[in-house]
């Protein structure tokens, strides 16, 4: 459900816009997201993780007004039209019977040496502390709240803790980007190199958060009724561990489902809103499972802030430069060595098999803790980024989330595939061919040594190279690509059956068909009775469709489901061309070769009417 104020078009929300901007007249458009608050028990201890400008602030912003003991009076005002108060299926949950405490850490930069963090935390925390104090005076019964704290104290989270439990009142305590002080210690020197005086190891960060916070939470747990902490990257220091926080089944809270993005882009644009293609090609489409045992997958979720960068380009005619939704991504991509020996360890050769394959299936949980010494950035990092996302329901396989993260990729990526395979001229000399002078086999050939390379790179894996894949590393690379806009050809759904192509001439297309027939399958069909196959009789195979000639290829049996049957059935892998085709007909064959069938009087198309 969109709100807004008045009938006039509301603006688009702010970065730092909360929910006390969202109920000024007039204020920005936002999604109500209220009927979360349905979810939350009376008493809880909780741990939201998010990718950045994902709208935890927001949210965190929401549950502080419902809970302030101050907002009773403004109740119906702030929420008497939102789904909390009018969703007649529920009673509307307690409300406004707390004393709020906000510590945010977004506000802390590490830039100088542990002895003036520490410095800098304990007079942040002490003006968050007095700023609470005299909040809600009354209510503690202070007569000089301004002067109940001292510089001299040595626990002044104990002495609030203490004077809340004389009053009888209880705490709703949220801490914002928890995660804020690592990521800037860590990740700022990158950013900023010559602004930073001392490198503080992550540790000392982590040591000093659990001296001058995380111990003093846990000891004032007895007047915290509720305790909700948000970030982006999964951190474990000893004390925090010991607040044993739980992940929320909150799955829909942040992001906006596709019927929620259209609704807001609709309120600001009218007639020209987004395709929904583009806005999930922009936007991803982002999976939060629940942690329940054997809960399904909800509804995916858009990234709010791309969505609304998007309709800002839209509406102005401009592209938006101020969208920082990926600078922690790019950053933890530059940490990427090409490979490494830990344990789900993402690196340079696992993102360029990531487009091969278009998947990445990681071992065991991914709320593992993370290391931020450089040392390794696992891919839960990277999912917790914003740059992947659950592939198809399951909970160990991840896809490329939008198509911005696919150029961060390949920023990374596309140097060592140019040098692994001199895609470069030869690339571009081979479309030239194919292109103009009507030679397709030097670029069939370019292919199928890519597809060759992957292939036995992902032997005795769980996935195989896909020929969008091979595309993806290859037409898309930046070394070879002749198209300004390429095709995100790995973010295609199964459905595209032709892909446009602007295969030389940036003002011409052609329409690809492209099939993949996997080497698994090859070896199954002549292999019926047996189980799995071993990596050797796989290698083995595969050597033997790489010396196949093509008549040869064409002739090898295939496994494929056959809906008619309802069953498998074994095929020739000549059956998967048409004897005429429409367009263009490609085929990857066993993760060795590449094949194509054209029709002679095929002709390529004009990208845009005359």
């Amino acid at each position: 459900m969109i709100i807004y104020a008045t009938q006039h078009r509301p603006r688009l929300p702010k970065f730092q816009d909360d929910f006390q901007d969202f109920c000024r007249h007039p204020g920005p458009a936002f999604v109500d997201k209220t009927r979360c608050l349905f979810e939350l028990p009376d008493q809880f201890r909780y741990l939201l993780l998010r990718p950045p400008t994902f709208g935890k602030t927001a949210f965190l912003s929401t549950m502080t007004h419902f809970y302030d003991l101050h907002g009773a009076e403004q109740f119906t005002e702030h929420f008497g039209s939102l789904a909390v108060a009018t969703e007649a299926s529920h009673a509307v949950p307690r409300h406004n019977q707390h004393l709020c405490l906000s510590l945010p850490l977004s506000d802390v930069y590490v830039y100088v040496d542990v002895e003036e963090l520490a410095a800098d935390l304990a007079i942040s925390f002490f003006t968050k502390l007095q700023l609470f104090l005299v909040e809600y005076a009354t209510e503690l019964k202070l007569s000089a709240p301004e002067t109940y704290l001292a510089d001299e104290d040595s626990d002044v989270f104990g002495k609030v803790f203490d004077v809340v439990k004389a009053s009888g009142h209880t705490l709703f305590v949220s801490i914002d980007a928890y995660d804020a002080p690592l990521l800037s210690g860590s990740l700022g020197p990158l950013r900023h190199p010559t602004r930073y005086q001392k490198y503080v190891r992550p540790q000392d960060i982590e040591h000093l958060l659990d001296s001058c916070l995380w111990h003093p939470l846990l000891a004032g747990s007895e007047v915290i009724d509720k305790f909700f902490v948000t970030g982006t990257l999964s951190l474990q220091s000893p004390a925090f561990k010991n607040l044993q926080l739980s992940v929320p089944d909150l799955p829909l809270c942040c992001g906006f489902t596709e019927q929620e993005a259209l609704q807001f882009a609709r309120s600001i644009l009218d007639e020209t809103t987004p395709e929904k293609a583009d806005l999930h090609r922009l936007c991803g489409d982002y999976l939060f499972p629940s942690h329940a045992a054997g809960a399904d997958f909800d509804e995916p979720v858009l990234h709010p802030q791309r969505l609304i960068s998007r309709i800002s380009e839209i509406s102005s005619g401009r592209p938006q430069d101020n969208d920082y939704s990926f600078q922690l991504l790019s950053d933890l991509l530059q940490l990427l060595p090409a490979e490494s020996d830990v344990p789900n360890a993402a690196t340079l050769n696992g993102l360029v098999e990531l487009l091969a394959t278009g998947v990445v299936e990681v071992d065991g949980p991914f709320d593992t803790a993370i290391d931020l010494d450089g040392s390794s950035v696992s891919w839960s990092a990277l999912r917790h980024a914003g740059a992947l996302t659950y592939d198809h329901g399951s909970r160990s396989t991840l896809r490329v989330a939008s198509s911005e993260v696919l150029s961060l990729i390949h920023s990374r990526i596309d140097d060592l595939v140019n040098e692994r395979h001199e895609l470069g001229n030869r690339c571009l000399t081979t479309l030239y061919n194919y292109d103009l002078q009507g030679d397709p086999n030097p670029f069939l050939e370019l292919l199928s040594v890519v597809l060759r390379d992957q292939m036995q790179r992902s032997l005795g894996k769980t996935h195989e190279p896909d020929l969008r894949g091979i595309l993806e590393l290859v037409i898309r690379n930046s070394h070879c690509a002749p198209d300004e806009h390429p095709t995100d050809f790995i973010l295609l759904t199964a459905d595209v059956t032709c892909v446009p192509i602007a295969v030389y001439r940036p003002n011409l297309v052609q329409h690809w068909e492209l099939k993949t027939l996997t080497l698994l399958e090859m070896w199954r069909a002549t292999n019926l009775n047996d189980e799995e196959p071993t990596v050797e009789a796989l290698q083995k195979l595969h050597e033997e469709l790489t010396h196949d000639d093509d008549d040869q290829l064409l002739a090898r049996p295939y496994r494929v489901w056959s809906p008619s049957l309802n069953a498998m059935e074994t095929v020739a892998v000549g059956s998967f061309f048409d004897p005429e085709p429409e367009n263009p007909q490609f085929v990857a064959v066993g993760g060795a070769r590449v094949l194509r069938r054209q029709r002679p009087d095929y002709k390529s198309t004009p990208l845009t009417p005359p």
